[in-house]
């Protein structure tokens, strides 16, 4: 990843890479080529992973009527398709500054949950006996 992303120009950009280059140097390259970035995290670097799981649990309201507070926003999807329905949501914490600055994010300016549910309708097929 390193050699791949010292080949390209990225002042100004805005790098979306998945689980793979999740770790902070990649976070640390990008934001010294002058990009920002949006990295996947998972459960890889355990630490973090879980301040940010528990940090995202805390900060949700218990009453889904009661907005999160400011630094939070949260929009979400619904949909049936193909014989599925999924529902996707998105929560922004556009404060990070509860995220350990020794996990070492240079430029971290949100953290976001994404979630997604699920259910596929099943469809049976009958035959009559004759």
């Amino acid at each position: 990843m390193p050699r791949l992303l010292a080949g390209l120009q990225l002042k100004g950009a805005v790098v979306t890479i998945d689980a793979m280059a999740g770790p902070p140097q990649v976070a640390e390259l990008l934001h010294e080529a002058g990009a920002d970035y949006v990295l996947a995290h998972k459960a890889k670097q355990k630490n973090a992973f879980e301040a940010v799981k528990a940090r995202f649990a805390a900060g949700r309201p218990e009453d889904p009527g009661v907005p999160w507070p400011e630094a939070w926003q949260e929009a979400g999807t619904r949909e049936m398709n193909r014989g599925r329905y999924e529902q996707r949501g998105v929560v922004v914490c556009r404060n990070p500054d509860w995220f350990d600055k020794s996990w070492k994010w240079p430029g971290l300016q949100s953290v976001i949950e994404v979630r997604r549910q699920t259910l596929r309708q099943r469809h049976s097929k009958e035959t009559p006996h004759r």
